[in-house]
């Protein structure tokens, strides 16, 4: 039979800040859950790139860019992350969602409706579902 205490969440220390991460697909415009990681408050955004690239089955030197989803209500807010500066001074802290896309290709003849993560957030805050009574 299963044990069903809940499992504790890993120790960390006070360097450390939890991140979860998800993943958009312009060419399907979805945006999906990935994972989390525990990074140092001090380290930089570009140190986790292969994790990142890892996690979502991209090649190990795939360029990507990352978005902070800040909130989705009553608007949404969503920023560029530095990839230079530390995640303290890109003000991510405990429990952040960042959300990243590869890098829009240069010259791709391909338009897309919502070419990145701000664009799509604001798409799915925006639309309204109707249906059929």
């Amino acid at each position: 039979m299963q044990d069903l205490r809940p499992i504790p969440p890993p120790v960390k220390s006070k360097e450390e800040i939890l991140l979860f991460f998800k993943l958009y697909d312009p060419l399907k415009e979805e945006l999906r859950y990935v994972g989390r990681l525990f990074v140092k408050a001090n380290g930089k955004p570009g140190e986790i790139l292969t994790k990142l690239n890892e996690m979502s089955g991209f090649g190990p030197e795939e360029e990507i860019e990352l978005f902070e989803e800040i909130k989705f209500e009553p608007k949404v807010m969503c920023e560029h992350i530095d990839k230079k500066l530390t995640f303290r001074g890109n003000q991510l802290e405990d429990g952040d969602i960042i959300c990243f896309q590869k890098l829009p290709q240069v010259g791709s003849s391909e338009q897309r409706h919502y070419p990145d993560v701000p664009s799509f957030l604001e798409y799915v805050h925006n639309r309204q579902v109707f249906c059929e009574l």
